[in-house]
C-alpha cells in the first residue's frame, strides 16, 4: 500500500505550503468518512501548521483502529524547506 499524507488545517490555514498530494480532512465528519473507506493498515503522515490538532487526529485515528500513524510534528510551518524538496522528487 501507498502512504496517504492528511492536511488537517482549517480551510483559511490550508494554502500552497503543505505537501502537494495530500488530502485535505479539516473536519471530524471528514475524517469519519476518511476512516471508513480506507485501509487500516495504510501509513498514514497527518500534519497541520505547528503539530498541535495532528496529534489529536492521530488519537482519533487510533481509536478508529489505523496502526501505521505519523505525526509531523513540529508543524509544516517548520519544514518548508523539506516539504518543498519533497514536492520537487515526487
Amino acid at each position: 500500500d501507498q502512504s496517504i499524507i492528511l492536511d488537517v488545517r482549517p480551510p483559511e490555514e490550508f494554502d500552497s505550503s503543505g505537501f502537494l498530494e495530500c488530502i485535505h480532512i479539516p473536519t471530524k465528519d471528514q475524517l469519519e468518512q476518511f476512516a471508513d473507506t480506507t485501509y487500516h493498515q495504510t501509513p498514514i503522515l497527518v500534519y497541520c501548521n505547528e503539530g498541535f490538532r495532528s496529534v489529536i487526529v492521530c488519537n482519533m485515528l487510533d481509536d478508529f483502529g489505523f496502526i501505521n500513524l505519523v505525526n509531523l510534528k513540529p508543524g509544516i510551518l517548520h519544514r518548508k524547506k523539506e516539504i518543498e524538496k519533497y514536492n520537487q522528487n515526487n
